[in-house]
């Protein structure tokens, strides 16, 4: 009996990946017929830079509008920027590979800008949660972030891991379905604050309550994620 040396784990594309080519089909001529030159080499990196420098800006002036009881239209202005800071995340690795310009540096800085976006946010979450919610729902958003953090923690030490061991780093369906979950749990949590602050606490607690019911999900989605990231650092076959 043969044994079989164990293969690299390869993650499969993700839908998010499938979707944001779908949506860039008509562009796919245009971009492949100009590859090689700087501007659209350097698209993917740009769009993982932009995200990185406007996180913290962006999640903590979404923070004040919470805090000031903004009107309606500030606050989805500025949930709507969050949401495509969210969005941006599959576009750049969609482009990435779509055109074979990938980098070290995307390949690094691509998973961190995510976890830079949703600390930010897990801060503001904490600092406004604290001032207007019940001390039973604030205990435990608080809890849920701290989990969180831990986990994005452990998922930037796993992926630089494995750029030291050169081991090529790829989204997996785990680590985009958090991403998805983390979008719509910033939405909740944004609206259910919103609503606390502007003297509409029951509503504005339900939200945050369904807020924390999806972080407990993106954390084990980050589980999931760590695991798949782990299979490939030690270049297992079976996927998780």
């Amino acid at each position: 009996m043969v044994a079989h040396a164990p293969t690299a784990y390869q993650p499969r594309n993700s839908s998010m990946d499938n979707l944001y080519g779908a949506l860039l089909r008509p562009a796919w001529p245009y971009l492949e017929a100009r590859r090689r030159r700087t501007w659209v080499r350097q698209l993917p990196n740009s769009l993982t830079t932009i995200r990185m420098v406007l996180a913290w800006p962006v999640a903590f002036q979404l923070g004040k509008a919470v805090k000031s009881d903004s009107g309606a239209w500030t606050m989805t202005v500025w949930i709507l920027a969050v949401v495509a800071l969210f969005a941006s995340d599959g576009l750049d690795g969609t482009l990435a590979n779509r055109l074979r310009i990938t980098t070290g540096y995307g390949r690094i800085a691509d998973p961190i800008a995510d976890k830079v976006l949703v600390f930010g946010l897990m801060v503001v979450f904490v600092e406004t949660g604290v001032q207007l919610l019940p001390t039973n729902l604030s205990t435990a958003l608080i809890i849920l972030v701290v989990i969180r953090v831990a986990i994005d923690a452990a998922l930037i030490a796993v992926t630089l891991a494995e750029a030291v061991k050169k081991r090529r780093p790829k989204a997996e369906k785990w680590g985009k379905r958090k991403l998805a979950t983390d979008a719509l749990t910033t939405v909740l949590l944004t609206g259910g604050l919103w609503l606390a602050s502007s003297h509409y606490p029951r509503p504005g607690n339900t939200l945050v309550a369904g807020g924390c019911a999806l972080l407990s999900v993106a954390a084990y989605l980050g589980v999931r994620s760590i695991h798949g990231h782990w299979l490939n650092l030690r270049g297992t076959a079976t996927a998780p």
